[in-house]
């Protein structure tokens, strides 16, 4: 069964279905997003038929999960609203469909016909940034404000080509030297100067889990990667000898700091304090819900309706509901869905496939396995601010490669033995 699955890859140089998934998942709205991966892995399936694909990710845990979540909200409320369940499946089921895509391209391409995607996908939405950052400069002017604007376009996509530079850029796997250095310097540039908490959050963990596997790895690809990095904070230094830049940039820098305050719950609300802390407010919401739960409810969820928040929920919702169905802490989201049960199992998917990474590395050291770790924990770590890989965008770059990675490290592990 093996050889049959080499027999099948294909080889280009660069699997570009996989740029065209990376780049338009930033533009793309969740559904349509949603649609066209389906819509690939029926295609791929249709095509090659004789491949065998499974997924080894724990995916399990999420159709669980959104059982309990139909089930609690029969369960905890008299009616179930047909668009909000449509929208819970998209949430729980956007990991598992990644996922399976991920598994299909590591059965459909080589790696490193992958990995160079992802790498030019990182640096062209770095370009794309800096077009659009010059757009925003040109129409509103020079100021803090237009760098946020632009930071939709501030990809973690950006964050993983920095790691694929580190691990690859002398190996021959990516693109000439020249080439892969343009591409990591656009990279950076767009997660520095984009100013996106998620995209720095990616990178931090990263380079922290990079360091505790690779703690005396100092070759040329890294001293290059850290020159770029320094020069990315040279030129925020210089953006910052503007004196409203630099009073932004101080108010920002504050705020990524105390990330952790901005989520805590407080227990005096008002309107100010809501607009200032959302999150807070989410968790300080969340709390009082949960508290008045019976035991069923706190170990099997709610369901899928979501947190009270009262009237505040017009901040960030269109409808007339003083629900919103998801928080800005994806744990707390799954706690509310599925309760202990379902947190302990979405715990369960990182921490299996973090196990089975150091595993691997245990056996032999392997650049793969440590990009899964650093993807696991970075994704992990951000789970705490936004609402994770249950929502397709956030859930885009880590899932499909945590599919890939995984699947590609044990197809190795079949071919030696």
């Amino acid at each position: 069964m093996y050889q049959n699955v080499l027999i099948l890859k294909k080889e280009p140089f660069i699997c570009y279905e996989l740029v065209a998934v990376l780049v338009g998942g930033i533009v793309f709205p969740s559904n349509g997003l949603f649609l066209l991966i389906v819509g690939l892995i029926v295609m791929h399936l249709a095509v090659n038929q004789r491949v065998n694909v499974y997924i080894y990710t724990a995916s399990w845990v999420f159709p669980v999960i959104a059982i309990l979540g139909i089930v609690m909200n029969l369960y905890s409320y008299s009616s179930v609203d047909g668009h909000s369940l449509i929208r819970f499946l998209l949430y729980i089921f956007s990991p598992v469909v990644l996922l399976y895509y991920g598994s299909v391209l590591s059965r459909t391409y080589t790696i490193k016909s992958c990995l160079r995607a992802v790498f030019l996908s990182g640096g062209i939405c770095g370009l794309l940034f800096m077009l659009y950052l010059g757009y925003t400069l040109i129409v509103n002017g020079f100021s803090f404000d237009s760098f946020r604007t632009a930071k939709i376009l501030s990809s973690e996509t950006a964050v993983v080509s920095f790691f694929l530079f580190v691990f690859y850029n002398r190996s021959g796997w990516l693109f000439t030297r020249n080439t892969n250095r343009i591409i990591v310097a656009l990279s950076l540039i767009s997660v520095f100067m984009g100013f996106s908490r998620s995209a720095l959050l990616f990178f931090l963990v990263g380079m922290m889990v990079y360091f505790i596997n690779k703690p005396v790895m100092f070759g040329r690809s890294v001293k290059t990667a850290l020159i770029i990095v320094l020069c990315a904070l040279l030129l925020l230094a210089l953006l910052c000898t503007n004196s409203a830049f630099e009073e932004s940039v101080k108010a920002y820098g504050a705020r990524l700091f105390f990330s952790w305050q901005e989520i805590s719950a407080q227990n005096e609300w008002d309107f100010p304090t809501i607009n200032a802390y959302w999150r807070g407010f989410e968790a300080y919401s969340f709390q009082q819900q949960f508290q008045t739960t019976n035991i069923l409810q706190k170990l099997f969820g709610q369901g899928f309706q979501g947190v009270n928040v009262g009237e505040y929920a017009a901040l960030v919702t269109d409808s007339n509901s003083t629900y919103i169905p998801y928080l800005h802490n994806g744990y707390l989201t799954v706690l509310t869905w599925s309760g202990i049960f379902g947190l302990i199992l979405y715990l369960y998917f990182y921490i299996s496939n973090y196990r089975f990474a150091r595993r691997v590395d245990m056996q032999k050291r392997n650049p793969i396995s440590t990009l899964l770790k650093i993807t696991l924990a970075a994704a992990a770590v951000n789970t705490l601010f936004v609402m994770g890989i249950t929502s397709i965008g956030m859930a885009l770059i880590p899932c499909i490669l945590i599919g890939l990675f995984v699947n590609t490290l044990r197809d190795e592990r079949k071919k030696t033995g």
